[in-house]
């Protein structure tokens, strides 16, 4: 059970960050995730373990110590913690290099091959040492560590003033080799109180859905904003990305009312295009939200108000007209001649007389007017 007093070794670390909450849900039949350790800083684990709503556990190990050397074995090799470790995110860290090795791996259907440690072949030696000096600083007591060191972090807990150890929930640093049984139920207990957690595919969806409603939101894109935080609760609401989309989702949703209100008291008889033309495009936009149906009988009523019916029909009329040039002159761009002249010939019918489209077609196709 030996100590570890302050490294000797700058810039030499290796840690294994493991975050856990629920077992994420996975659609049928999908492969299950890798074991795969985390190769960033302890902040960086502290962060992908908060927005993952799942535990972070360390493992330091140290060189040339039997327990540590046992801990390989017992703990970081068991098949059982590989599993239990896809469902959290895990630092291991050791503090000296090891030999490499050539691994060869199917990816994307071919092969790569990449020179990895031979003690943790999950990365280089470089990724298990970069946190040995950052977690020793962090949680030694009293400028000490016995190693191995096992600890279980609730990143979603504030760290105290210069104090890591305000967001430890289980720790075992008596230097003796830890029941995996500890280590399991003190990950399953902290993810019982976090809820559901995001498997590493979920969290990469999400944080482009968290990045795409914030940028819609600022755009005031309100439809797209909507979209993108009710695609993050369709999946979780537990954690942070959840926490902020069903904030957000409710704002999107007044400020997406509020611009509907606004083009209705514009609509007059002599002002029907630029309001009436960004409903319909609202409709369409809004076609697989909770608010389609509402908004299409808002659309409706529209059309039934007397003072309105003229100016909408004529709108509309235009709007089918303008379909009706787009769809034949993109024919003809394509050497689709006789299928553009089918469009262009239901164009220029008595029905379209008048419109902006029409008259375009008259003047594109002459020998095809009546």
């Amino acid at each position: 059970m030996p100590f570890a007093t302050q490294p000797h070794w700058p810039g030499l670390c290796l840690c294994l960050a493991l975050a856990s909450g629920h077992a994420p849900l996975q659609k049928k039949g999908a492969p299950a995730e890798k074991y795969q350790p985390f190769h960033g800083t302890l902040g960086e684990a502290r962060t992908m373990a908060r927005e993952r709503n799942i535990p972070l556990l360390v493992c330091m190990t140290l060189e040339g110590e039997i327990e540590s050397d046992n801990y390989d074995g017992a703990i970081l090799a068991d098949a059982g913690f590989r599993r239990r470790a896809t469902r959290a995110v895990v630092l291991v860290s050791n503090n000296v290099p090891h030999a490499t090795r050539k691994l060869t791996e199917v990816v994307d259907g071919e092969k790569v091959t990449r020179e990895v440690c031979s003690r943790y072949p999950e990365g280089t030696c470089e990724d298990h040492m970069r946190h040995w000096d950052e977690l020793y600083f962090a949680y030694a007591v009293k400028g000490e560590l016995r190693l191995p060191e096992t600890i279980v972090i609730d990143a979603n807990l504030k760290p105290g003033v210069d104090n890591a150890n305000a967001q430890v929930v289980w720790r075992l640093s008596s230097g003796e080799l830890p029941a995996l049984s500890d280590i399991t139920a003190a990950l399953d207990r902290l993810a019982k109180k976090l809820g559901r957690g995001l498997s590493r595919a979920e969290h990469a969806t999400l944080s482009t859905h968290l990045a795409r409603g914030r940028i819609m939101a600022k755009a005031k894109s309100w439809p797209d904003a909507w979209r993108a935080y009710l695609a993050i609760l369709e999946v979780t609401e537990d954690g942070p990305f959840a926490e902020e989309a069903a904030a957000e989702a409710p704002r999107i949703e007044t400020a997406l009312r509020a611009e509907i209100d606004g083009l209705e008291k514009r609509l007059a008889p002599d002002e029907i295009a630029i309001p009436y033309g960004r409903l319909l495009e609202l409709e369409r936009e809004c076609a697989d939200l909770p608010m389609a149906k509402e908004i299409s009988g808002r659309l409706r009523k529209l059309r039934r108000r007397k003072d309105l019916r003229e100016g909408i029909e004529h709108f509309e009329l235009a709007q089918e007209a303008e379909q009706l040039w787009s769809e034949a002159t993109d024919l003809e761009s394509r050497g689709e001649k006789r299928k553009a002249e089918r469009v262009a010939k239901k164009l220029l019918k008595k029905k379209y007389a008048g419109t902006p489209a029409f008259e375009r077609a008259r003047q594109r196709w002459p020998e095809l007017a009546d």
